[in-house]
């Protein structure tokens, strides 16, 4: 876009400003390039567009109050003055809330984008990628306003807490800890806010993810309970003033070091498949429905 520098892809081809300069007199926003990260994933560009173009729009002061929000977050997730950090994150971002503005901006998203731009080091790219992310890998729906998704998996947790770790799970009941607390934040961002595992584990746990494009879900679930297996003993020693910090942050001097390998072995051990997964969300739903009759 000439005036905001926003990638975006005209239905025409013949303008020169985005939609939101125009005040959305145009349609969907989109990016001109066309590369994309194909090899993790089987989405193909036309694909993401067909689904951009099925969204409602937004009205434009909407679309300018996540643009104020991203700028607030700028900071928070890249630690940094760099001007060059925060430029590239915010224009992936805008890009995204021009792209998708039934979803528009949510916390939690620029540390996923954030993360991918350091590992791809194409702005373009990146931004294909986190999109790759929102509609194939299902990302999308832990950001939608009810967020129905995230309560199921949320609750999914809890029930395999409870089948596989259960002296855990009795005592985060005692102190009347809700799964939501402490898990809400890894389901949204995949470990990318850096806070309950480090870099290095975050990455090992990111590739795992990225190649098991046909059950993400099946990965994130595991990799949880193994977090959660792993932080146990510190847990189950810990009052309520403790709990949800070691939960959030796993600080090694409580729970001990361990790299990513450890705990991806731990994860693999937990007998979790998507039908399992499937099971516990028809009771969730089932569960809903009966208390809403």
């Amino acid at each position: 876009c000439e005036r905001c520098h926003l990638w975006y892809w005209s239905i025409s081809g013949t303008t020169t400003t985005c939609r939101a300069c125009r005040k959305l007199e145009n349609k969907i926003v989109l990016s001109h390039s066309r590369h994309m990260w194909l090899s993790i994933q089987e989405a193909t560009y036309e694909e993401l567009v067909g689904a951009a173009e099925t969204y409602a729009t937004r009205e434009h002061g909407e679309l300018l109050g996540d643009l104020r929000v991203i700028e607030n977050d700028l900071f928070r997730t890249t630690h940094s003055t760099n001007e060059d950090d925060q430029r590239a994150l915010r224009r992936v971002l805008q890009a995204y809330v021009l792209f998708c503005p039934q979803v528009g901006y949510c916390q939690g998203m620029s540390y996923l984008a954030h993360l991918i731009i350091g590992r791809i080091q194409d702005e373009a790219t990146s931004f294909w990628m986190f999109v790759t992310l929102m509609e194939r890998y299902g990302l999308k729906s832990f950001y939608l306003p009810d967020l129905r998704r995230l309560k199921v998996v949320c609750y999914q947790l809890d029930v395999l807490t409870k089948r596989h770790l259960p002296e855990l799970h009795s005592h985060l009941q005692d102190l009347m800890v809700p799964t939501h607390s402490y898990a809400a934040t890894w389901i949204q961002t995949v470990f990318s806010d850096m806070r309950t595992l480090e870099k290095p584990v975050v990455e090992k746990v990111w590739d795992t993810f990225l190649l098991s494009a046909h059950s993400p879900a099946v990965v994130v679930m595991q990799i949880m309970l193994s977090i959660l297996q792993l932080a146990s003993p510190a847990l189950l020693a810990a009052d309520i003033d403790d709990i949800l910090v070691i939960l959030q942050t796993l600080p090694r001097e409580r729970v001990g070091e361990f790299t990513a390998e450890e705990l991806l072995a731990r994860a693999w051990q937990f007998p979790i498949t998507k039908d399992t997964l499937a099971d516990i969300e028809a009771h969730y739903l089932r569960n809903k429905k009966r208390r809403n009759s």
